[in-house]
């Protein structure tokens, strides 16, 4: 049985060398562009041939490529329009992020650390029996720059020996001087065994990562008792197959707990020239991950298959940024321009995507220096059907008498198959 959010069991190995070692080897690395560092990082992972966790749980990788986006030019809109937030870190992520049920099962915490430059508290933590969640705030003695990450090392000791990986969620500028967050761990016994629903734990933090600097702190050991014996978890079964090409998935049930969704499925691959996977659709947000959102909607799983990616194939493609342009990137899906207009100082972008280009990053570059990226933010999601989204963007730098370009970087041969005859609804 595989999970869609579960910590592997079996063959653990402790994370804390091999992050750091990732976090260098990201901070070092030659390749510059968010879709290249997943193909890059995601092909890494296939050859540790750890096959029982999936993506959530790289919560160290998700770290890295957080970091890494940011660096070309992603930044956080609240800061950008310098926008004061007031009110704890649970409900500000929250409320900025569409997140459920962190708010209301969260316990307070206060547990606060600090070097000469920075003091970070972390304010509360959330468990259900497979994340360990806790919401903080670093704040500079000098203001932060608003392109770096910002989160921190921990250290988890319990009764008996265990395995743990996290990275950062979340996160949001609420000041020049302060950054917050939300970092999420899976902790494991090595026994194989799941931790029971009342426990006690010892939790420090060695070091802040603050702009890629790595500092060690002044911390005490916290005592952490978690219990979650009443617990809400819902849990309907599915019991639908999904196939293509001598490949096979059996959902079995799904499961929503306060925060967040778990798929329950077995795998049948016969054929491994072929992968077979699915997307998680909501009818109004469109694709998620794993946290459950607060707006409410019909989910549905969205399969798709394509023949074993090449990472050598990475091309970049880019279309004019003119209203009316339409392209069509490999068979990744098509992008229109519907819309730009400028007010109240800001330029809006409307953008419909169509197919899986929906999970695809992409920039915007001017046509005479294609190694300028502008910032942008998004605005507006709105859904008009399954993989298919018209989304509006802010882009507070752009220039209407300048020629611009949507790029995009996918693999040029990826064949993948959107398996509309196979979706599954789940009420």
């Amino acid at each position: 049985m595989k999970f869609l959010k579960i910590i592997f069991k079996g063959d653990v190995f402790m994370i804390d060398d091999f992050d750091r070692k990732l976090f260098e080897m990201a901070r070092e690395s030659k390749v510059k562009e968010p879709n290249a560092l997943k193909y890059k990082v995601d092909y890494t992972f296939k050859k540790l041939k750890k096959n029982k966790f999936n993506f959530r749980h790289l919560g160290s990788i998700a770290a890295i490529l957080i970091f890494c986006i940011l660096s070309v030019g992603i930044y956080f809109p609240t800061y950008a329009m310098n926008i004061p937030i007031l009110g704890d870190v649970v409900e500000i992520l929250s409320n900025k992020f569409n997140l459920s049920g962190y708010e209301i099962n969260a316990q307070n915490l206060n547990y606060q650390v600090s070097n000469e430059d920075y003091t970070l508290t972390i304010e509360s933590a959330y468990y259900d029996g497979l994340e360990t969640t806790f919401f903080f705030k670093i704040k500079g003695n000098a203001k932060l720059n608003k392109s770096g990450q910002y989160f921190f090392e921990a250290n988890f000791k319990y009764n008996e020996d265990i395995s743990y990986e996290g990275g950062l969620e979340k996160g949001e500028f609420i000041d020049d001087y302060t950054f917050a967050g939300m970092m999420t761990f899976y902790i494991n016994p090595y026994s194989g065994n799941t931790l029971p629903e009342k426990f006690n734990i010892k939790f420090s933090i060695p070091n802040i990562i603050a702009d890629s600097e790595i500092l060690a702190v002044n911390s005490d050991t916290l005592n952490l008792s978690f219990d979650i014996t009443d617990l809400n978890v819902k849990e309907t079964k599915i019991n639908k197959e999904i196939q293509a090409n001598e490949n096979s998935i059996l959902i079995s049930s799904i499961k929503k707990y306060p925060t967040s969704i778990v798929i329950d499925y077995d795998e049948k691959f016969n054929n491994p020239e072929n992968k077979l996977s699915f997307i998680l659709w909501h009818e109004t947000l469109g694709q998620i991950n794993y946290l459950l959102p607060s707006t409410p909607g019909k989910l549905f799983i969205v399969p798709k298959t394509r023949s074993k990616l090449n990472v050598d194939n990475l091309i970049k493609e880019s279309m004019p940024l003119s209203i009316g342009e339409t392209k069509t990137f490999g068979k990744v899906g098509k992008v229109s321009i519907e819309n730009i207009e400028t007010k109240d100082g800001k330029t809006y972008i409307s953008i419909r995507k169509t197919g899986d280009i929906n999970s695809y990053d992409f920039n915007i570059i001017k046509k005479e220096n294609i190694n300028s990226k502008l910032n942008m933010y998004e605005y507006e999601t709105k859904v008009i059907g399954i993989l298919d989204t018209l989304t509006t963007y802010v882009i507070p730098d752009f220039t209407s008498d300048i020629d611009y370009l949507l790029e995009y970087e996918y693999i040029s041969n990826d064949d993948i198959e959107i398996l509309y005859d196979q979706i599954i609804e789940i009420n």
